[in-house]
């Protein structure tokens, strides 16, 4: 197809140069992009010059990408903790005969 041709986002159904509902617009595109509903998944509309606004986003990223990474440290931490408990428990079986 055509691509110079195509009307841009041609499924927007809101008034045009309509702030408000442009927004909306395009927070539903990336919720429909989401895999899972995910409770650590932020939306923020901004503009990059709003350094104060920006800030929050960044920080919203950083609590995300730490959370994460706090989840699978415990994660890991869980299955290294069985793994040595289930040695330990062989361990004394096999001296125990």
């Amino acid at each position: 197809s055509d691509i110079a041709a195509q009307r841009e986002f041609s499924d927007y159904a809101g008034p045009a140069k309509d702030f408000n509902h442009g927004v909306a617009y395009f927070v539903q595109k990336f919720k429909n992009c989401l895999v899972d509903e995910l409770d650590d998944s932020f939306i923020h509309v901004t503009c990059a010059t709003d350094t104060n606004h920006m800030e929050v986003v960044l920080d919203s990223a950083r609590a995300i990408i730490m959370t994460d990474n706090l989840k699978r440290r415990r994660d890991s931490l869980k299955y290294t903790n069985r793994g040595t408990l289930k040695k330990s428990q062989r361990d004394l079986a096999a001296q125990a005969s």
